[in-house]
């Protein structure tokens, strides 16, 4: 679509565009010229109507609508003299959000137009392989590693090795589903089976005494149950696990579209590098490194002593001869001093028992340490108070 620059035509197709994404049932996207910016960042060397602002604002507020963001650029429009602009925009509704959640937008070099040409890519770049899910309940049974080994050794995959062992558990993951479908209605045919036996010698307890033989047989068959129902109730745990991730609840829809809107606000598409744009992921990566690298291990520099006027900033200064003494240790005297013009009211009710304030002074004075300097300073500020 294209956008007139006169404000009320923007303003009457802003409330049909309103009605249409409110009452849209399915996925909906808005793309085109709107020529209008949501911020005051958005235009450079151009001037700026903030109502229009304020305005265009308020539509896609009132529309429930998402602004998807540019991931490798900032302005679509770059006009003469150097203005620069935004106002190229692609806009999306929620279930568009849930439905392309990895899909991201960018802007390409221009032709003839003075505008950018806008691609919409379904897929973020690839920034590593996507881990091999497993159950652990699957190495209880066992058959399954003969399975897997068996499976491994028939596939022929030709290539390097990185690419051989890739298509192999590709190859590897499809066999699994098929065998974890036909393995889970054996364990119910297993279960069931043991149940029978065990009810079988229960029967059998009630007009007899067991054999020890029997009785072993019991325990065995107490344990494979106990083992069965673990392994069904684990597998029924990651289909329900499965089933609402995929069907989601009232809430889910909410929470992933947070998290769909959070992941585009920080995606990375590329770096700055020595003055080149750069989005090779490898590259990316070993910049990042570096830097922080070299960042940390950079030694702090011993700098020297900035002579700064405090007087002209309206600070006092300590004279030197005091500052010289306030790294030194106390002496006796000071301590005495201190002491004695300690004032005993009400903030010191607990220091008024006699002896026990002096022996406390005394042990502190006894010592040598931070904790000393700083009880006798704030005991000084107190006593000046």
């Amino acid at each position: 679509m294209f956008m007139l620059h006169v404000e009320q035509r923007k303003k009457f197709v802003w409330s049909q565009l309103t009605t249409i994404a409110n009452n849209w049932p399915g996925p909906l996207c808005f793309l085109g010229d709107f020529n209008s910016i949501c911020h005051p960042e958005e235009r450079l060397r151009e001037v700026i109507d903030l109502n229009s602002i304020a305005s265009f604002n308020a539509f896609i507020s009132q529309a429930n609508i998402i602004d998807q963001r540019l991931s490798n650029d900032e302005f679509t429009r770059e006009g003469p003299y150097g203005k620069f602009s935004r106002i190229d925009r692609v806009f999306i509704n929620d279930k568009w959000a849930l439905l392309w959640p990895d899909a991201i937008l960018q802007t390409d070099h221009p032709d003839q137009s003075d505008h950018r040409p806008i691609i919409w890519a379904k897929k973020l770049l690839f920034w590593g392989p996507r881990p091999f899910r497993f159950n652990n309940r699957w190495c209880d049974n066992n058959k399954f590693l003969l399975f897997c080994q068996e499976k491994w050794e028939e596939y022929y995959v030709y290539g390097r090795a990185a690419f051989v062992i890739n298509k192999k558990l590709q190859l590897l993951k499809s066999d699994l589903k098929i065998w974890s479908l036909s393995n889970q209605d054996s364990d119910v045919s297993k279960l069931k089976a043991v149940e029978f036996d065990i009810r079988r010698l229960k029967d059998c307890y009630k007009t007899r005494d067991l054999s020890q033989v029997e009785i072993s047989e019991l325990a065995s068959l107490k344990s494979n149950k106990k083992r069965i129902s673990i392994s069904i109730e684990s597998k029924r745990r990651l289909q329900s696990r499965f089933h609402w991730l995929k069907l989601g609840d009232k809430n889910s829809r909410f929470f992933h579209l947070v998290s769909r809107i959070r992941q585009q606000a920080s995606y990375v598409a590329g770096m700055q590098i020595n003055g080149f744009w750069v989005d090779v992921p490898e590259l990316v990566k070993e910049h990042s490194v570096s830097f922080f690298e070299n960042l940390f291990a950079l030694k702090p520099s011993v700098a020297g002593v900035i002579d700064v006027d405090w007087a002209s900033l309206g600070l006092a200064q300590v004279p030197v001869s005091i500052s010289s003494t306030i790294e030194q240790q106390f002496t006796l005297a000071e301590v005495t001093s201190v002491i004695k013009g300690f004032r005993m009211d009400s903030r010191y009710y607990f220091l008024r028992k006699g002896g026990i304030f002096w022996k406390i002074m005394l042990w502190i004075c006894s010592t040598n340490s931070m904790t000393t300097r700083l009880f006798l300073k704030v005991s000084t500020r107190l006593s000046l108070s």
